[in-house]
């Protein structure tokens, strides 16, 4: 069996990734918490390793994902998305201030 291997993601897709599996993996544990399941339950860690590293941008393009059958979708689909959107968000601001601090502690403009 041959793996196909792509590039490497640079290090502010490596931060988002981690800041979306972080938030990801805090909301299925309240989730399944909260409905008294296994988080496995809620979202299986090969559907939640898919969506963090490319997150589906619509309900349609969620509900094609391993792992993602209707019923998932429909009970989870919306707050799935808007915990990957906010933790993508995050971490962008997050690097932006980084950036920022950097630029002015050296006095360029960048």
């Amino acid at each position: 069996m041959k793996v196909v291997v792509g590039p490497r993601p640079d290090g502010d897709e490596i931060r988002a990734r981690r800041a979306r599996e972080d938030a990801l993996r805090s909301w299925r544990k309240q989730t399944a918490g909260n409905r008294g399941v296994q988080p496995m339950a809620v979202l299986p860690s090969y559907s939640m390793e898919d969506v963090v590293r490319d997150p589906p941008a619509s309900l349609d393009a969620l509900a094609k994902r391993p792992g993602l059958i209707p019923k998932r979708v429909k009970l989870h689909g919306a707050a799935i998305l808007q915990t990957l959107a906010t933790a993508t968000a995050s971490a962008s601001s997050r690097r932006d201030a980084a950036a920022a601090a950097a630029a002015h502690s050296t006095g360029g403009d960048e």
